[in-house]
């Protein structure tokens, strides 16, 4: 549980799933289904656990990148991540903005989605394109840890082709 979720659902009644799924995962023309984790109250967690297929997280990145050049509200919302996102001491690679990650890709400040099991997807609003890693085990990686060093490796992978 997070105290977002719990400030979500007492004032409109309805989990962030329930909200997430009405105004934006119906909207973007999903393939498939949605899940997103609750804890043993409903209260969706905050900031993870929530599932979808490969095709849909793409269209969730088209969606804010649309949003992001539409300067709508959820765009400048994003935006304003981006702009004032703070440094970590979790990921010195990374700051993070409003529940997202930001990176510097090509010299411009970039929103990075990362999942547990090591997806990444990139919204990069600037040349309106979507970039997905998709890995479900470090199997692959000989143990390496996917957060610490299998993710900066792709990202730093995407500034070196100038994405």
């Amino acid at each position: 549980m997070t105290a977002a979720s719990v400030l979500v659902n007492e004032i409109t009644g309805k989990s962030v799933d329930a909200i997430f799924y009405d105004k934006i995962y119906s909207q973007i023309g999903p393939e498939d289904k949605m899940v997103w984790w609750a804890d043993k109250n409903g209260y969706s967690l905050g900031m993870a656990g929530l599932n979808m297929t490969t095709r849909d997280w793409a269209w969730l990145g088209q969606y804010m990148v649309d949003e992001i050049q539409s300067d709508s509200c959820i765009g400048n919302y994003l935006k304003d991540g981006l702009d004032n996102a703070i440094k970590t001491t979790l990921r010195g690679y990374q700051k993070y903005g409003y529940f997202f990650w930001v990176s510097k890709i090509g010299g411009k400040q970039v929103i990075v989605l990362t999942g547990k099991g090591g997806q990444v997807m990139i919204p990069n609003h600037y040349n309106n394109s979507v970039a997905i890693a998709i890995s479900a085990s470090n199997f692959k990686y000989n143990k390496k840890d996917l957060l610490k060093e299998v993710m900066p490796s792709v990202t730093k992978k995407f500034r070196k082709m100038g994405w």
